[in-house]
């Protein structure tokens, strides 16, 4: 937990956390929670959502496909209905192409564009003009190891121009929003232990030459990531903005 390191509550706050029923996600809104902050936990899987919302203080479980508009807007009137003006937006939720570019099909360049880049714009969207009004927001975009180094073992053409695109947005958007004392900023995990690179776990090899490219030495956890996130949730990052954070072991080193 944060809260000894970086000496802040963020009670009173309202919290969204989209892809929160497992994962970065649940980690994140778990934190954001033992803060103080209340949490709504966005998934498009609803039970996973209610799972991970049940073990909150204040929380609030609301099923979400953030690629799509109506669902979006839907989902964030709820937030609103129920918790009040989103204060903090940690942009989590993403999937992952592994089919490469000379197979790739139109149909799902679209769903991971949809799913790992459009749903920025979208949330976003939803929170941006209150966060203006207070002059107080915390805007925080996932992106990945592979959409700065152009893949690697886990992602292919698709995914890494979404999350390569995550990160100019990131910039854009907080190069508009800073006057207002909003801040955007990204974390971008590098090979985490993870549910989505299960398969190490199945490859001694492929885990070993994964390893071997880690400067640390050894693979990010869960935690690592939340405690990025979490940080720059908070005061204690508010001079930071249109950053990137890379949880990565040391291997780009930027």
């Amino acid at each position: 937990m944060l809260l000894p390191m970086i000496g802040e509550r963020l009670d009173g706050r309202c919290a969204v956390v989209t892809g929160g029923g497992r994962g970065f996600g649940e980690s994140i809104a778990i934190e954001l929670d033992a803060l103080g902050a209340a949490v709504a936990v966005l998934d498009i899987d609803e039970a996973a959502a209610q799972r991970s919302a049940a073990g909150l203080a204040r929380g609030l479980a609301v099923a979400c496909d953030v690629g799509d508009e109506a669902s979006v807007r839907s989902a964030f009137a709820a937030v609103r209905h129920e918790l009040g003006t989103v204060d903090i937006l940690v942009n989590n939720a993403g999937i992952v192409s592994m089919t490469p570019f000379l197979q790739l099909g139109e149909e799902e360049w679209d769903r991971i564009f949809r799913v790992d880049y459009t749903s920025m714009y979208l949330t976003c969207r939803e929170v941006a003009a209150a966060m203006v009004e207070q002059r107080y927001g915390r805007i925080v975009n996932l992106s990945s190891l592979a959409g700065k180094r152009g893949g690697g073992f886990l992602g292919k053409a698709a995914y890494v121009a979404a999350k390569a695109g995550v990160i100019g947005f990131t910039k854009a958007l907080a190069r508009e929003l800073a006057p207002a004392g909003v801040t955007v900023n990204v974390v971008s995990p590098g090979a985490m232990d993870t549910e989505m690179t299960r398969m190490l776990r199945d490859d001694p090899d492929l885990l070993a030459r994964v390893v071997a490219t880690i400067p640390l030495g050894e693979r990010g956890t869960i935690q690592d990531v939340t405690d990025a996130v979490v940080f720059l949730c908070t005061g204690a990052a508010s001079y930071l903005t249109g950053e990137t954070i890379d949880v990565d072991g040391g291997v780009l080193m930027e």
